[in-house]
């Protein structure tokens, strides 16, 4: 039973560190700062759930969005 709950941890473990390393930069830049990061985290979700995320107006507006950061 232990060991596959190690198992588990590792696969949740690397599955953050994938959805973290596909984040966009400016994110990951204020990673250092919850509070920052916790915001930026919060706008992106709001910008992909209401855009389509390849289309180039939300790569702009993520940037305009994150520039007080």
């Amino acid at each position: 039973m232990e060991r596959s709950e190690t198992i588990y941890q590792k696969e949740a473990y690397y599955l953050g560190i994938k959805i973290f390393n596909n984040l966009p930069l400016e994110i990951k830049n204020v990673a250092g700062n919850q509070k920052k990061f916790k915001i930026a985290l919060e706008k992106l979700y709001i910008l992909i759930h209401f855009t389509h995320w390849n289309s180039t107006l939300v790569k702009c507006e993520l940037r305009t969005v994150l520039q007080d950061f």
